[in-house]
C-alpha cells in the first residue's frame, strides 16, 4: 500500500475528527482470545483508532489486553478536569457491537460541541 494511500484513509472516514479538548485520554480494554463479543472491539482498535490517533496527536490513547477470555471489552473516554460533574469518565460497553457503530458512540461522547 502506498504513502498517499495510508495517509488518504488517516485523514478521511469515520473517525477522521478532532475531539473536544477537553477529552485527555481514551482507553480501551478487552481480552486477547475468547469469546466472540470483542471482535468489534478487536476491530475498532485495528481499523478505526489509528485514524483517531492521527486526527488527535495530543490525546492519549491506552489498550489494555488481558488474558482473561471472560473479560468484557470496555472503551473509557477521560476528560481534563475530572471533578466536575458532567467531567466524570464515560465508560462504553463494547461486547457484541460492530467497529463502526463503536467509533459513533465515542464520537457522539467526544466530538467538540457545535455550540
Amino acid at each position: 500500500m502506498s504513502t498517499q494511500t495510508v495517509l488518504s484513509r488517516l485523514q478521511s472516514g469515520l473517525g477522521a475528527t478532532r475531539l473536544a479538548p477537553k477529552v485527555t485520554k481514551i482507553s480501551v480494554s478487552m481480552a486477547l482470545k475468547g469469546k466472540s463479543e470483542g471482535a468489534g472491539a478487536r476491530h475498532f482498535v485495528r481499523e478505526n483508532l489509528p485514524t483517531i490517533q492521527y486526527n488527535n496527536p495530543s490525546l492519549e490513547f491506552e489498550i489494555i489486553k488481558s488474558a482473561d477470555a471472560a473479560m468484557k471489552p470496555l472503551l473509557t473516554v477521560s476528560f481534563g478536569d475530572s471533578i466536575a460533574a458532567d467531567q466524570s469518565p464515560k465508560t462504553i460497553e463494547l461486547a457484541r457491537q460492530q467497529s463502526s457503530a463503536i467509533c459513533k458512540q465515542l464520537l457522539d461522547i467526544a466530538a467538540p460541541s457545535s455550540a
